[in-house]
């Protein structure tokens, strides 16, 4: 069965399961960086706002054979059932303002991989990301329901780009309050999982190539490298914006920083003194952006720069990869 086969299958089944009543769409739809997805949508009694449910990863799933047709309708049936939005999430809703300023909330995107997105929504340029903005509705048992907030909802609403900004700056590390942590202790932290689950079914392939035990003499050697992140891991990047995050890592640290754009939903931090080739790192993130991260979660193969003097992030120049970094101190 092929991709186009398939969507007609899963789709031809919901209107059996559901009945006629029940209106399907299949639409491809834009996400980040460009990548487009089929979602399906499925409305009954007159709904407006329904959730999307991507087919993309139930293909791959049916492909490998990790799943089958029957659970695959299944899986997209609970789903539709747990993740409906509230009754509120009505037009009347969408239209008062007044509401909705506390759930104005930000994330950060790559500009040139989203010339077309960046057309449809208000956004700010921050060196070669941009801030986009977008509504928290609530957070259920499947997940979080957002909504992307676009250019027509500000001639809704009467408000400029300047006034998101203003309420999402406020907002966003309240909703999404940031979360760092060493990377040797992540690593430590999965290692004893592995130990603690080795008896479950689900295996998390993890050994000691992988991990292995914390070494003394590597602890005290090795550069520290931090995550950056939110509580719920979702666009957690945008957390190096927030006020004071910056500033407390690297007056703890007392030096300068790194910041290594590993996702949108995190970033690394290195003390800028690593020992680490500059030239390294790049290489590094563009090498995991390629191979580790997918295509609508990239975020930038830059390395950006904290300066502790003046609390500034830039890109971090060409000529200064031989100067920023010196060697380690240990």
């Amino acid at each position: 069965m092929d991709y186009k086969e398939f969507l007609e299958t899963v789709t031809q089944n919901l209107r059996h399961a559901l009945g006629e009543s029940c209106r399907i769409d299949v639409c491809p739809l834009q996400k980040n960086n460009g990548v487009t997805l089929d979602g399906i949508r499925l409305y009954q009694n007159g709904q407006l706002f329904v959730p999307t449910i991507y087919l993309n990863a139930y293909f791959d799933a049916y492909k490998n054979h990790a799943m089958n047709i029957e659970e695959i309708l299944s899986d997209i049936l609970g789903l539709y059932q747990n993740a409906m939005p509230p009754s509120r999430l009505s037009p009347e809703f969408m239209s008062d303002f007044d509401s909705l300023k506390s759930r104005v909330m930000y994330r950060l995107i790559h500009t040139e991989s989203n010339q077309e997105l960046l057309k449809e929504v208000p956004s700010i340029r921050f060196l070669d990301l941009s801030v986009v903005f977008f509504l928290y509705i609530e957070e259920n048992a499947v997940g979080q329901l957002t909504t992307p907030i676009r250019k027509e909802h500000l001639c809704q609403w009467k408000i400029g780009v300047s006034d998101l900004w203003k309420l999402a700056r406020v907002n966003t590390p309240t909703a999404y309050p940031p979360v760092i942590q060493n990377m040797s202790e992540t690593l430590n932290d999965l290692h004893n999982l592995h130990a603690d689950t080795s008896d479950t079914i689900v295996s998390t392939e993890i050994n000691r190539t992988t991990i292995g035990e914390p070494d003394e003499t590597e602890c005290e050697t090795t550069p520290p490298i931090y995550i950056l992140t939110n509580s719920s891991g979702l666009y957690g990047a945008g957390c190096m914006l927030y006020p004071t995050v910056l500033e407390d890592l690297s007056d703890r640290l007392n030096q300068d920083l790194l910041i290594l754009p590993s996702s949108i939903h995190e970033v690394l931090i290195l003390p800028a003194d690593t020992p680490i080739g500059l030239r390294e790192l790049q290489v590094m993130i563009s090498t995991i952006n390629q191979t580790e991260v997918l295509p609508e979660d990239r975020l930038s193969n830059q390395i950006y720069f904290y300066r502790r003097e003046d609390g500034m992030i830039d890109i971090l120049p060409e000529e200064l990869f031989a100067t920023v970094s010196t060697s380690y101190e240990q």
